[in-house]
C-alpha cells in the first residue's frame, strides 16, 4: 500500500515538471514574438490587452488541471508574421482583460459638498442659535399668582434694566438682541394722531405681529386718549400650552429720544425667551441623531451603488469588450434624501423646536436698519425651504392615489430653494409690517382658555398656517407650469421647448446644479451627443407620468454620467445611468406593471426594457421590464 503511494506520487510530480518545463518554453516562444513585431508592453499581436499576471498565473491553473497531459487547456492566439500567420500557443492563457475604473475628482468634491451641506443643516441653525452651554436657564413667570402680579412684576424688571442709560451704551439702531438675557430688544419713536385707525397705528409698532388682544386693548386706548402719559402690558406666549416667551410693550410720551417736534411718543418692545437646558441639549442630541439618519440614507441609498457600478464594470464589463476603462462623475444625493417621507418631517419639527428663534428673526426682519441682523435672520429663515419639501412629499401620496401624476411637472429641488430664498422674507416683511397682519391677530388665541383671554396668545395654529403657506407656494407653480405647458400645446402645437425622447441622455436634461457644475468643469466639450446612451427611464416617464415615483421631485441631478474609454485611450461611449428605484412599478395595475425579471444576467448594468428573457416574456407591444444585472445592479441605462 504504502509502495502504491509513493509510486502514484513521483508519476504525479514527473507530470507537473514536464508540464512547467513546456509551459516555461512557450512563455518564452510569445515574449520572443512580441519582442521581434515591436508589440506594446503587456499587449498581445492581435487579441489587445494581454497582462503579465495572466500569462504568470497560467502555469498554476495548468498545473492543477490534473494528472495526465491531455488535461492542460491550450489557447491558440494567431500572428501575423511578414511572411506568414503564425499560431502561437499558450497554455492556461485567458482573454480576459483588465478592466480600470477612474473618479473625476471635481464632480466627487462637489457631490460631497452638496451632501455635507444637505446632513449638516439641523446644525447650521447654531449659526444663529446658541448651544446649550451657552446660555443659562432663563426665569419663568408661572411663579406668579395672579396675572395683575405677573404684569406689574415683569413689566417693572424690563424697565428698570432697559433704561435711558442702557439705551445710550448699547442700542445703536431701533433693535438689540441681548443673547446673555435671551432677550430681543426694540423702541419706535412715531407722531400721535388720535384721529388715526388704531390698526393703521399698531402695524408700525415694534413687534406688533405678535401683539394678543390684551396688549392691542391697551395700546388703542392710549393712542386714543392723548392725556395718558404712559402705557404698559406685557402677554405669555406659548406654544401647546407651553411657555415660550414673554413679552412686554410700554410707552412714554415727551421721552428725550423725540427729538423731532412732531414726534412725541416712544414705545418699547422687550420679547425674552423661555429657555430651558433639558430641552436644549434635547434638542442638540435631536438635531445630531438626524444628522446622523441623513448620512446614513445618503450612504445606504446613494453612495453605495458607486461601488456596485465599480465592482460590476471590473468584473464582467460592458457588453462592448474593447471598452477597458469607465470614468464616473457622481451625481447630487439632495432629491434621494427629500424622498424619504420621514427625514421632510424630521426637519419640519426640527424648525418649529426653535419656534422661539423663528419669532426672534421675525422681529429682526420686521426692521431694516441693522442690516446684519436683517440679513443673518433672512439666511435663517431659508430653513423654511423644508416647508416646501414637507409639502411636495405628502402632497406625492394624494397624487399617487387619484392617480394625477400627470397634472404637475417635477421641479428642480436647488430652484425650489432659491426661490423659498427669494419670497420668504419679503413675505415675512410684508405680514409684520402691514395690516396683512390681523389674519394673524385672529389666530392667536382660538386655543386659548376663556380664562386667559387677553393675557396670553397661542402660536400653535399660526405655525400650521405658516407651514401650509410657505409649502404650497411650489405646489401652485408646478400647477400652473403644467397648465401653461398643456394650453400651449393645444394653442400653438407642441413645445420647441419639450425635450425629444433622443435628448434625455444629453446634459441639458438635467437640474440647474448639475448644469452649471459640467458647464464650470468644461464637461459639455466631452459629452457631446454623439455615441450617447441612457435616458430610458424618462422616457418612461414622458410616455406616461405614472411611472414617476416622485412625480413633484426632479431625480435628474442624482443621475452618474460615465465615460467609457478604449485601451488605446479613445473615448467611445458616454453614458446616462440612473438609479431603477426611481421608478414606480405600479404593481398594482397588471396591465401598467413593470415586471421585475429574476433572470441571472451577466450584465454590469440593468436594463429597462421589452425584451424576452427566461423569466420575463412580453405581453404586448408596452410591456416592459427591469432585467436587474450581477449583484442587482441599481443603475439603468
Amino acid at each position: 500500500m504504502r509502495k502504491a503511494i509513493v509510486i502514484a506520487f513521483l508519476r504525479r510530480w514527473l507530470i507537473r515538471r514536464r508540464l512547467a518545463k513546456e509551459l516555461f518554453a512557450r512563455q518564452m516562444e510569445y515574449h520572443y514574438l512580441a519582442f521581434v513585431h515591436k508589440t506594446p508592453k503587456r499587449m498581445s499581436i492581435l487579441r489587445g490587452p494581454l497582462w503579465v499576471d495572466e500569462v504568470l498565473c497560467g502555469s498554476a491553473r495548468l498545473l492543477n488541471r490534473g494528472n495526465s497531459p491531455g488535461a492542460a487547456n491550450y489557447k491558440e492566439y494567431p500572428e501575423k508574421t511578414a511572411s506568414m500567420t503564425k499560431v502561437v500557443v499558450v497554455a492556461g492563457l485567458q482573454t480576459s482583460t483588465r478592466r480600470r475604473v477612474g473618479w473625476h475628482k471635481p464632480m466627487g468634491l462637489l457631490s460631497f459638498v452638496i451632501s455635507l451641506n444637505v446632513a449638516s443643516m439641523p446644525l447650521k441653525a447654531y449659526l444663529t442659535e446658541s448651544f446649550p452651554w451657552q446660555v443659562g436657564q432663563v426665569w419663568s413667570p408661572d411663579a406668579a399668582t395672579t396675572f395683575d402680579m405677573y404684569n406689574t412684576e415683569t413689566l417693572a424688571s424690563k424697565q428698570s434694566y432697559y433704561t435711558a442709560s442702557f439705551l445710550h451704551n448699547y442700542v445703536i439702531s431701533n433693535i438689540y438682541v441681548d443673547r446673555p438675557n435671551a432677550t430681543t430688544f426694540m423702541v419706535a419713536a412715531f407722531e400721535h394722531d388720535s384721529s388715526t385707525p388704531c390698526l393703521t397705528r399698531v402695524v408700525r409698532l415694534p413687534g406688533a405681529l405678535f401683539y394678543g388682544s390684551g396688549i392691542r386693548s391697551v395700546v388703542c386706548n392710549f393712542l386714543a386718549n392723548c392725556t395718558a402719559p404712559t402705557m404698559g402690558q406685557c402677554q405669555h406666549v406659548r406654544l401647546l400650552g407651553l411657555p415660550l416667551a414673554e413679552q412686554c410693550v410700554w410707552a412714554v410720551r415727551d421721552h428725550p429720544l423725540a427729538e423731532q417736534e412732531t414726534t412725541n411718543v416712544v414705545v418699547y418692545q422687550v420679547m425674552q425667551q423661555w429657555q430651558n437646558q433639558k430641552f436644549l441639549w434635547c434638542k442638540l442630541a435631536y438635531r445630531v441623531v438626524l444628522t446622523v439618519y441623513v448620512c446614513r440614507e445618503m450612504y445606504v441609498k446613494y453612495y453605495r451603488h458607486y461601488s456596485t457600478l465599480a465592482a460590476n464594470f471590473i468584473d464582467v464589463g460592458l457588453q462592448d469588450p474593447t471598452l477597458t476603462k469607465m470614468e464616473i462623475y457622481i451625481g447630487d444625493p439632495t432629491s434621494i434624501v427629500l424622498s424619504n417621507a420621514w427625514v421632510s418631517l424630521a426637519f419640519v419639527i426640527d424648525y418649529w423646536l426653535s419656534a422661539n428663534t423663528v419669532s426672534e428673526c421675525i422681529l429682526q426682519i420686521s426692521q431694516i436698519e441693522d442690516q446684519v441682523l436683517f440679513c443673518k435672520a433672512v439666511l435663517y429663515t431659508c430653513r423654511s425651504v423644508w416647508f416646501s419639501y414637507f409639502m411636495l412629499r405628502y402632497t406625492t401620496f394624494v397624487l399617487k392615489r387619484y392617480n394625477l401624476e400627470h397634472m404637475v411637472t417635477p421641479l428642480d429641488p436647488t430652484l425650489v430653494a432659491v426661490a423659498v430664498l427669494i419670497y420668504a422674507a419679503p413675505m415675512v416683511y410684508l405680514i409684520s409690517t402691514t395690516p396683512i397682519m390681523a389674519v394673524q391677530h385672529a389666530l392667536w388665541e382660538p386655543l386659548i382658555s376663556a380664562a386667559e383671554k387677553g393675557q396670553a396668545i397661542e402660536i400653535f395654529l399660526v405655525l400650521v398656517g405658516v407651514t401650509m403657506a410657505f409649502g404650497a407656494v411650489p405646489l401652485w407653480f408646478s400647477r400652473l407650469w403644467t397648465w401653461c405647458r398643456n394650453r400651449q400645446t393645444k394653442i400653438r402645437g407642441p413645445s420647441q421647448t419639450i425635450v425629444k425622447f433622443s435628448e434625455l441622455n444629453l446634459l441639458m436634461f438635467n437640474d440647474i446644479k448639475q448644469r452649471v457644475a459640467f458647464h464650470m468643469f468644461g464637461l459639455q466639450r466631452k459629452f457631446t451627443p454623439s455615441q450617447f446612451e441612457g435616458g430610458s427611464l424618462y422616457a418612461l416617464h414622458k410616455h406616461n407620468a405614472k411611472y414617476n415615483r416622485m412625480p413633484l421631485f426632479s431625480h435628474r441631478g442624482s443621475d452618474c454620467f460615465v465615460a467609457c474609454y478604449t485601451a488605446s485611450g479613445l473615448l467611445k461611449l458616454k453614458c446616462r445611468l440612473s438609479l431603477w428605484r426611481c421608478l414606480d412599478r405600479i404593481e398594482r395595475d397588471d396591465d401598467l406593471c413593470v415586471r421585475l425579471c429574476e433572470t441571472n444576467h451577466k450584465d454590469c448594468l440593468s436594463r429597462l426594457d421589452g425584451t424576452a428573457c427566461m423569466t420575463f416574456q412580453p405581453t404586448g407591444p408596452a410591456s416592459q421590464c427591469v432585467h436587474r444585472g450581477v449583484n442587482a445592479s441599481p443603475w439603468i441605462l
